[in-house]
């Protein structure tokens, strides 16, 4: 039940504890899953040596070992990229801080190490009563999703009112919903005005463009929550485009040309 280079509960294991943590209903009513896991691996392997990769491979596990300073953390190995933490009976803020104090170690060991490419990125689901083992990993692997939409070493959390409200996709599924919503132009546009003072008082300088999508269930998907997925799926790109051709419909159906509109587009759309 051990991983052989870093001494953490193999994938094994985790499977065990995690199937008791989720099952154990009348023990356990709230923890969670921080997942977190690695790119570039084999590049720096080759580049720097075998040696060199089990070395650093340990420094995070001892960064995994640290954290877990009682009964209630455990840390796992999961796979050659990809490490574990299971947190039981804490709270999102207690959960949110183990994955910045991940990260923070993370960016503190990096700093220490010169000529590598190596990303990473840390999931965080949070567990509520009734959650079965694999939906628990489902949102962990969404939560890791939307946070390689953003700087190495950063993490995303996901809610528990998300994970009881949306339905978990994997990385596949997200991407045939995504496209799908392309192809169609299923978008929905939510318009904010802005207020500039003059002096006949407070008139309407312009308006920010906010986007939706249905999450298929009849309500509709903050942006906060797929935006991430698209950008990591290389998929922005065609929801600005699909963006941009809505506002001009809409200010030309009603008149609307003299209108200034703020939209916010992706780095990649801009290059």
């Amino acid at each position: 039940f051990q991983d052989s280079l870093t001494s953490l509960g193999n994938r094994r294991y985790f499977n065990m504890q995690l199937a008791n943590f989720t099952q154990s209903v009348d023990e356990f009513e709230q923890g969670a899953l921080v997942m977190m896991e690695f790119a570039n691996l084999p590049a720096y392997k080759t580049k720097h040596g075998f040696e060199a990769l089990e070395s650093y491979l340990k420094r995070i596990a001892d960064i995994f070992k640290s954290i877990c300073n009682n009964s209630d953390y455990s840390a796992y190995r999961l796979s050659d990229s990809a490490f574990a933490l299971l947190a039981t009976n804490v709270e999102k803020q207690t959960s949110q801080g183990i994955a910045q104090q991940i990260s923070e170690a993370m960016q503190e060991l990096h700093a220490n190490i010169s000529d590598n490419n190596i990303t990473c990125h840390i999931g965080v689901a949070l567990y509520h009563k009734g959650l079965s083992s694999q939906e628990l990993l489902s949102a962990a692997d969404m939560a890791y999703q939307s946070a390689q939409g953003q700087a190495n070493f950063s993490w995303h959390c996901y809610e528990p009112e998300a994970a009881e409200t949306t339905e978990i996709k994997s990385a596949t599924e997200w991407h045939h919903y995504l496209n799908q919503i392309i192809v169609d132009g299923n978008i929905i546009l939510h318009f904010q005005p802005t207020f500039e003072k003059t002096e006949t008082g407070m008139e309407v300088h312009h308006h920010e463009v906010f986007l939706r999508i249905p999450d298929g269930m009849g309500s509709l998907l903050n942006a906060g929550l797929f935006i991430p997925i698209a950008e990591n799926l290389n998929l922005m790109s065609q929801f600005d485009k699909l963006v941009i051709e809505k506002v001009l419909l809409q200010a030309q159906q009603n008149d609307q040309s003299k209108m200034r509109f703020a939209v916010n587009l992706s780095p990649n759309s801009l290059m």
